[in-house]
């Protein structure tokens, strides 16, 4: 069951988990899983950096952000509590940084899928 919203107030609903990514998307998801499963620990930025940019995605900043998030986005200076398919620091995603895909990414993510 879907509970209509008014998104301006309250930010989209947790169908937006749901919503169907696109390659490039995907492909973040899986570079980062696989690596989580190698190395038991998320990737550095740096790390998923490279192998977006082999793959072929220029952006891989951008791809990280544009997974779906339900809840309020950061707009405009306001902000509030939501959940999307990674935790990262919105503010500054550093070389070193290690960006964390959430069990919503399993819902996209045959590689998460089995995570408990």
């Amino acid at each position: 069951m879907v509970i209509p919203t008014d998104n301006f107030k309250i930010g989209r609903t947790m169908s937006a988990l749901t919503e169907p990514l696109d390659d490039a998307q995907l492909a973040l998801l899986k570079v980062m899983a696989e690596r989580y499963f190698q190395d038991e620990q998320w990737p550095f930025w740096h790390y998923v950096e490279g192998m977006m940019d082999h793959l072929g995605y220029d952006d891989a900043e951008a791809v990280l952000k544009s997974l779906p998030v339900a809840g309020f986005r950061e707009s405009g200076g306001l902000t509030g509590p939501s959940y999307g398919l990674a935790w990262y620091d919105r503010a500054h995603l550093a070389d070193d940084s290690r960006p964390a895909l959430t069990a919503a990414a399993g819902l996209h993510s045959p590689e998460l899928r089995h995570l408990r």
